[in-house]
């Protein structure tokens, strides 16, 4: 039922737990506790939250994740802005292929 919840919610407190449950902190830290080892359920020091299961790892790495589409998103991005428009980058993987995209429109 708590693994249920945070998949719902995405991130959810102990506080808010013990109500839900009618359980105390310290029964609902150990249920955490379990659901980290079995679920797919990260244990924080307050709450659970879903694990992240993408982003992780080098860039170089990342950047070879979900190429196709990401370089759907900077298409749509790029056609987005007219030409005299500034496109500010970071480097999350997606943005420097939206850089990219960017460069190459005509």
């Amino acid at each position: 039922m708590i693994a249920g919840l945070v998949r719902q919610v995405g991130t959810v407190s102990v506080e808010e737990l013990c109500t839900k449950f009618e359980s105390s902190a310290e029964t609902i830290r150990r249920d955490l506790n379990v659901l980290a080892n079995v679920e797919n359920v990260k244990k924080m020091h307050a709450g659970a939250t879903i694990p992240l299961t993408e982003g992780k790892g080098p860039l170089p790495q990342r950047l070879g994740d979900n190429v196709a589409a990401k370089w759907e998103i900077a298409k749509k991005a790029v056609a987005m802005a007219s030409p005299e428009q500034t496109i500010t980058i970071d480097t999350q993987p997606r943005v420097c292929i939206n850089a990219s995209a960017a460069t190459r429109r005509g």
